[in-house]
């Protein structure tokens, strides 16, 4: 499975470590997970919530979902959008890189076993 595939699943929570998700009455976890590798390098992880704690509590389904990465001098990032029904519901973007530019094996990824999904957001 990829992030892709999770149009159908219901919003739970997100935040800088997980994201919750429900479908069929299973709750699933997704871990996000950071290697900063050697040297300097460096990951940075954030997350925005869209909509208010009433709408959350009402688990919007997932509609859409977008992935844009880029790489840029030294880094590479990535922006996960996770759209409902008439809006952006919430976003994760992580930022992968080192302070010297060279590829020190910095990484960002996004995992759950339950569901198959071990996907890199972005590296460097």
């Amino acid at each position: 499975m990829e992030i892709k595939d999770l149009i159908g699943f219901q919003l739970i929570e997100i935040n800088d470590s997980k994201i919750k998700l429900k479908k069929d009455d299973k709750t699933f976890t997704l871990s996000i997970i950071t290697d900063k590798g050697g040297c300097c390098g460096y990951n940075f992880v954030g997350t925005n919530l869209f909509i208010s704690k009433r709408e959350l509590n009402r688990n919007p389904i997932i509609t859409d979902i977008t992935i844009d990465r880029n790489e840029g001098e030294g880094e590479q990032t990535c922006k996960v959008v996770l759209f409902g029904e008439e809006k952006n519901i919430a976003e994760l973007e992580t930022n992968s890189g080192s302070g010297s530019g060279w590829c020190y094996g910095a990484c960002a990824w996004v995992k759950c076993k339950e569901l198959d999904l071990d996907e890199v957001l972005s590296q460097w």
